[in-house]
Formats: C-alpha cells, structure tokens, sequence
C-alpha cells in the first residue's frame, strides 16, 4: 500500500500493483547509471517529452519499492535498462497515454507538496493542509532547500 505522506503512489500495470518513490539513494543510482543526468534533468526533460528521460524516470521511481523491475539483466547497462522500462511504460498503457499522463501528474504533483512542507490530504483543488511528519517518515527527494546543522570541526 502506498504511503502518502512518503510520496508514495500506486500504479497498477495488468494485475501488479507497483509503488513509486523517489529516493535519495535512486537518485545517486541514477547518476551513476546516466552521467550528466541527475533526477531534476531527468524529470524535466520527460516532462518535455523526451522518451529516454521518461525510462529513466521510471527506473529512478521504482528503485526503492521494485528493485526486481528497475534492475533489468544488468543494471549498469543503460541500454538494457532503458529497454525494461520501455517495456514497463508501454505494458502501462505508453508514453502518451492520458491515463499515464495523470499518473505522472499527479505523482509529480504529491512530491512536490512534500517538497514544500505541504500535501493535499485527499482534497481537491483549494489550499491543502500542512503535512504532519508520520513516524520514521524520510523527506521527499527534491526538495528545494534542506536545512542542515552547521558543522564544527
């Protein structure tokens, strides 16, 4: 089950039920499998239409919850990567599916009010409520500022 306030979201490809999250450990993944990609360029450019960058953000999503889909036969070759998440995106109904499309939306839409220190909680349109921090809950990936402690040495 997805978890919300962990900007979590469910998507279900023919009878499996996937989750996807953006961590902070995909996003070094994501790195190094793409150099000169990270997450924002990557999430960008699909946003803009590039199919290769959609791939990579669905490979990046579903890291943490289904490594077994996003691993592909040799997770460091980008081309057999690249192919299991076509695969995955076109079994989803293809890139320019409107269903997708939603999907995508509305999964860019959650971690962005994760980002902002603010989540719909199940309402539609007007201002949502601030996100309360469930237990053990980890931040959202990225965010636009993250504040740290000041190191002494």
């Amino acid at each position: 089950m997805a978890n919300r306030e962990r900007g979590e979201q469910a998507l279900v490809v023919g009878e499996r039920t996937l989750i996807a999250r953006v961590t902070t450990n995909a996003c070094v993944e994501l790195e190094e499998l793409a150099p000169g990609k990270n997450w924002d360029t990557v999430r960008i450019a699909a946003a803009n239409g590039s199919r290769k960058d959609l791939c990579l953000y669905f490979w990046t999503i579903f890291r943490d919850r289904h490594p077994d889909i996003a691993v592909a036969e040799d997770p460091k070759n980008i081309k057999k990567v690249l192919k299991a998440m076509a695969e995955l995106i076109d079994e989803a109904g293809g890139g320019d599916s409107p269903t997708l499309g939603k999907w995508l939306s509305d999964f860019s839409t959650l971690n962005e009010e994760l980002s902002t220190g603010r989540i719909a909680k199940g309402k539609k349109g007007g201002t949502p409520e601030p996100a309360a921090d469930p237990p053990d809950a980890q931040p959202a990936v990225g965010m636009t500022s993250i504040e740290m402690p000041a190191l002494s040495v």
